[in-house]
């Protein structure tokens, strides 16, 4: 018996994610779903209310020579366009595109001020927040 629940917790070792680490899982293709702003390349990040890119989305554009720099995601809100409409980001966020230059990576943090868990997207690619699903307070995105 004390093999077998050894052998459980190893298992579960193996699995755990060290939080802030990873992002669960990304997609560089060129598979973009319909999306609609967050299609066209350019200097963006997107937030979307479901996962897989669906949902409202929340784009947020990058001023010339800028990163996006968002220290706490409250009193941001979903526009129109499905579902999640008129929501809160923060706290609301289960999927993320980065559509910055090559080199820039976004990340999404747990907390406001760019703290505690995060998920990291690389330029160019999108997929489904882990670590901070619907936990989400901040982004920060460095080239």
């Amino acid at each position: 018996m004390k093999k077998i629940a050894s052998a459980f917790a190893l298992a579960v070792a193996a699995v755990a994610v060290v939080p802030g680490t990873a992002f669960a899982s990304h997609d560089s293709g060129t598979s973009w779903g319909d999306t609609g702003r967050c299609e066209q390349a350019g200097s963006k990040i997107c937030l979307y209310y479901n996962s897989n890119q669906a949902g409202a989305e929340f784009v947020s554009y990058a001023g010339v020579g800028h990163g996006i720099e968002i220290p706490n995601l409250a009193g941001y809100t979903y526009p129109g366009g499905g579902a999640g409409t008129g929501q809160a980001v923060k706290n609301n966020s289960a999927s993320a595109a980065n559509r910055m230059s090559p080199g820039c990576t976004l990340y999404v943090y747990y907390n406001s001020n760019y703290s505690g868990a995060s998920d990291y997207l690389s330029s160019g690619s999108h997929g489904n927040l882990y670590n901070t699903y619907n936990n989400n307070a901040s982004i920060n995105q460095f080239c």
